[in-house]
């Protein structure tokens, strides 16, 4: 029963979260014109937000009833030290959040761009993919002609269907030329 209230718990500050910050609107934004977008689902970023603010309400809620119960003055050192932590696991969930958000492949019929935190664009043309390894059922990793890896792409992804299909469509046409 307390998983089941807690998972109940954490999709609902999700859910909160989700219409508080204007449904996944900034990602959709950030799609270039003429691309389609490949990233990881938007609950999935959600619940880890929900995940910081479920620690840090949880965390401030004990340290209000703590306080309300008469804290010893000598044990308020130890509470900053929780109320710290709170904070900074309610930062730290917030940056990696906004990691999976950054981390996402836009594609065409022409190139693939590759958007990955702290690095670079990478701008990959579909005939420069000289493997496919991997199952289009499970995921999948595109390879250079030096075997050096571009890309894995997994079924959870969204869009993951239709990159699997521009990518055999642009096989196919390699085969033939």
């Amino acid at each position: 029963m307390n998983k089941l209230l807690m998972k109940l718990l954490l999709l609902g500050i999700a859910g909160a979260i989700y219409l508080l910050t204007g449904r996944n609107r900034r990602q959709i934004e950030k799609i270039p014109e003429g691309m389609e977008i490949l990233c990881e689902p938007p609950g999935r970023r959600y619940l880890v937000y929900a995940l910081g603010v479920f620690v840090f309400l949880g965390i401030m809620l004990i340290s209000v009833l703590y306080i309300m119960d008469g804290a010893p003055k000598e044990a308020r050192g130890m509470w900053v030290v929780c109320v710290a932590m709170a904070i900074f696991i309610l930062m730290l969930t917030m940056w990696i959040g906004n990691m999976i958000a950054k981390s996402c492949v836009y594609f065409n019929q022409d190139y693939i761009q590759i958007e990955r935190p702290f690095r670079e664009t990478q701008i990959v043309k579909w005939y420069e993919i000289r493997r496919v390894g991997g199952n289009y059922k499970n995921a999948i990793q595109l390879y250079r002609l030096d075997e050096t890896k571009i890309l894995t792409a997994y079924i959870s992804m969204v869009n993951y269907e239709r990159f699997c299909d521009v990518l055999k469509q642009k096989l196919k046409m390699e085969e033939l030329t």
